[in-house]
């Protein structure tokens, strides 16, 4: 998400999570890239380099400008707007955060040209939890919110990207169904191992599990 942004590939950004409590923590993440990767940093100044004199006081984005012009940054628990200044790929994207079952459906965002932009991409991180995935119900009904709501974001006739990392519950939850090609072949998923193989010396392994043990026993870290 923050690599499209950046570069200009995406200027409304959706992350959804299974709650708006969670959804929020993975905007979180993107903002704490912004405020401290050097990294991203020395790529992205025009972005960065505003977001960073803020200081982390969110009422100081109101007044702050550039060359007497708002960057217009935004900057709240649940929204990130990118400093609008001339020549920035990134000038003016948004990122918000929402959980599944928020208020998700006529979303829009208007820029400071004027234009009004639409979800181009979503991000759904582990859209269910331990409850809703052990309920048939619960299931059947995110999954249609996906499949209407999340995707029908672009509006009418729009494609929209849709990525979903997430983890397998039970059989047949929501994530067990998308990762699914045969019931949706429009997303492309893939299963991974949580281990694909025990390891050859498991010996080893057990000395090393009792010097931890030990270890942590005495307080060492």
């Amino acid at each position: 998400c923050l690599w499209a942004v950046m570069t200009g590939r995406r200027l409304y950004v959706v992350l959804i999570g299974a709650t708006a409590r969670l959804a929020a923590k993975s905007l979180q993440k993107i903002k704490t890239e912004l405020a401290t990767n050097e990294l991203l940093a020395n790529d992205f100044p025009e972005v960065c380099f505003p977001i960073r004199q803020l200081q982390n006081i969110t009422n100081r984005a109101k007044g702050q400008t550039y060359r007497g012009q708002p960057t217009q940054i935004e900057w709240t628990k649940d929204t990130l707007a990118l400093p609008n200044i001339p020549g920035s790929r990134a000038a003016g994207a948004l990122l918000s955060s929402f959980g599944l079952t928020g208020a998700i459906r006529g979303l829009s965002h208007v820029r400071a040209d004027g234009n009004v932009v639409r979800p181009s991409l979503v991000l759904l991180d582990d859209p269910q939890n331990d409850k809703s995935a052990k309920s048939v119900t619960m299931c059947e009904d995110r999954i249609q919110l996906i499949q209407g709501a999340v995707l029908g974001m672009a509006g009418p006739g729009e494609t929209i990207t849709a990525v979903m990392p997430c983890t397998v519950i039970r059989r047949g939850d929501v994530a067990d169904t998308f990762l699914d090609r045969e019931k949706n072949p429009e997303w492309t998923g893939e299963k991974f191992k949580l281990l694909y193989a025990l390891p050859t010396n498991l010996e080893l392994w057990e000395e090393y599990r009792q010097l931890r043990k030990n270890e942590l026993r005495l307080g060492g870290d």
